[in-house]
């Protein structure tokens, strides 16, 4: 286990370890930080890109969530426009796909025999 600070290294052990991170120092164990040491801060402005950049990518998330849906369910709607033979058009949105299926059923077109 090793407490790192500025340009200080030690190697210490578990019982070492409260009393350092109490110092500031930072603990890490196989090259990984498991404990911080005490006092840490970051800037106000750091902290403000932080948070911006956060809610940027959570939205990215959300949005990526919603076009891998969209897509989903445009493939399963152009299929069963296919199989009930149903001409889309140029629809390619989720909206326009199912406005063209809603036309279809509202003329009262039989579907062809078999795919019900």
């Amino acid at each position: 286990m090793r407490a790192e600070k500025g340009n200080k290294v030690y190697e210490i052990s578990e019982a070492d370890k409260k009393r350092y991170q109490e110092e500031g120092f930072d603990i890490y164990e196989d090259g990984k930080l498991i404990a911080s040491g005490r006092g840490k801060m970051i800037s106000f402005k750091e902290y403000e890109n932080l948070k911006e950049e956060n809610v940027k990518l959570k939205e990215k998330l959300k949005s990526a969530g919603e076009e891998s849906d969209s897509e989903d369910v445009i493939a399963i709607l152009t299929r069963y426009a296919q199989e009930h033979e149903i001409n889309l058009g140029h629809a390619k949105t989720v909206s326009g796909i199912v406005k063209k299926i809603k036309e279809y059923q509202d003329s009262g077109a039989v579907p062809p025999e078999g795919s019900e």
